[in-house]
């Protein structure tokens, strides 16, 4: 586990390469996205045998095998499985999670949620709640297909996995819903804190929000403010924290995007490059505010520092889930580095979601728990794992993204993976 927001535990940022003919090819050549995955692929050539196993033939991997100092290096392009330099896999072979603190009272509110999880009961979390971002196209139907294809009802008690519409401001449904689907309020939204186990979200998203009036962190940040009453709806639960698996753009990004934010280089130097915009470049194509250099050509971004500038921390929705108190919130979440398309994440939470496998139901619906402890670093790690077997290989449309290299480093877990996770009630 990570402690610390990457202005203060650094992670490893890949390269990517921006092609002729792409947007913004002639602003800038290389781009960099933060990738925790490289804690978790630690060699290099993986091979998926027949029968279903995973070996490695080769030494560590420093996802620089070219020795060029950019790391894990892709194409803005549809061919990571043909172009890739640094012989990066992807495969994850440990899991890893970050918790984002900035302080010390961060962490202390952290492991306090940690020790009441793992000590006292925790029986009111016994059911599954997944909202759908009616704002999405197709959010409903993706949202159903990661509940049916996990098959999470047939190890949830009866009747304990429920779905509910989240409406953004506009009121606009993109969702692809039939009908007759209930739009959460605030008092469903407060009992799915209160019940759910796992609390999911596919919809729009954005660094520290849903695309959902319910679910901001302006709005979680009130509702943190339990003395003060600004929402009826205060988030205390203390005692029952879900863990959130969001499915949304930039919901789980813990670095700056190179090199369209501000950043440091690996020389201390600080640079904010600015294009397109009327005022900052009504002299010159492109402007780095910070230096005070300019060009009319494409840029070379200097080499990014492996850690981020602490004044835009936090950066992510996980911060106020898991950090902002010590008696409310949830007790993981995962989120996506970067925007990409939710079919991506659906596939993921699906496999994640099936490594959840607390019992049986026997021939007469009686419930037989299994003996072992479910620890939430298993379900991450297998899920992960059988992401990498359906995709590793894959070379078809959106495989810049899809890709189980690139893709396994855009979702994050945030939160302790040694968690283990309450018995059900049935």
């Amino acid at each position: 586990m990570l402690v610390g927001d990457m202005s203060v535990i650094p992670c490893c940022r890949r390269s990517v390469e921006n092609l002729p003919g792409n947007p913004d090819a002639k602003i800038w050549h290389y781009g960099y996205v933060s990738s925790e995955l490289f804690y978790e692929n630690l060699f290099y050539s993986h091979q998926l045998n027949g029968d279903g196993t995973v070996s490695h033939l080769a030494d560590l991997s420093y996802w620089d095998r070219n020795g060029d100092h950019l790391y894990n290096e892709q194409h803005w392009a549809n061919d990571p499985a043909a172009f890739n330099p640094d012989d990066v896999d992807g495969y994850p072979d440990i899991a890893v999670g970050r918790v984002p603190a900035q302080t010390a009272q961060d962490v202390e509110r952290y492991v306090q949620k940690v020790i009441r999880y793992e000590t006292q009961a925790n029986g009111s979390l016994n059911q599954a709640t997944f909202f759908f971002g009616k704002s999405y196209e197709d959010s409903f139907s993706m949202s159903k297909d990661i509940i049916d294809n996990s098959k999470l009802k047939s190890v949830m008690p009866p009747d304990s996995v429920f779905m509910f519409g989240l409406t953004n401001h506009s009121g606009a449904d993109q969702s692809g819903e039939p009908g007759g689907m209930d739009t959460a309020d605030e008092l469903q939204f407060d009992r799915a804190l209160s019940r759910s186990l796992f609390l999911g979200y596919l919809g729009h998203g954005a660094g520290t929000s849903w695309d959902a009036t319910l679910a901001s962190s302006d709005v979680i940040a009130k509702q943190l403010a339990v003395n003060q009453g600004l929402i009826p709806h205060a988030l205390h639960n203390p005692n029952s924290l879900p863990i959130v698996m969001s499915v949304g753009c930039e919901t789980g990004r813990h670095s700056n995007n190179i090199p369209h934010d501000e950043y440091q280089d690996e020389k201390g130097v600080n640079h904010w490059f600015w294009w397109g915009d009327k005022v900052k470049n009504a002299d010159h194509r492109i402007v780095d505010v910070d230096t005070g250099q300019f060009w009319d050509d494409q840029v070379t971004v200097p080499t990014p520092s492996v850690y981020d500038l602490a004044k835009y921390q936090p950066r992510n929705f996980a911060y106020w889930w898991l950090c902002k108190s010590g008696d409310a919130g949830a007790i993981a979440f995962m989120g996506e580095e970067v925007v990409c398309q939710n079919d991506l994440g659906r596939d993921l939470m699906t496999d994640i979601l099936s490594q959840y496998k607390p019992g049986v139901y026997d021939a007469n619906h009686t419930w037989h728990a299994v003996g072992t402890q479910i620890v939430l670093g298993d379900l991450w790690l297998q899920g992960q794992r059988q992401y990498w077997k359906d995709w590793h290989a894959f070379t078809g449309d959106n495989s810049v993204f899809r890709n189980a290299r690139i893709y396994l480093g855009i979702m994050n877990l945030y939160g302790g993976p040694s968690l283990r996770l309450p018995s059900l009630s049935h």
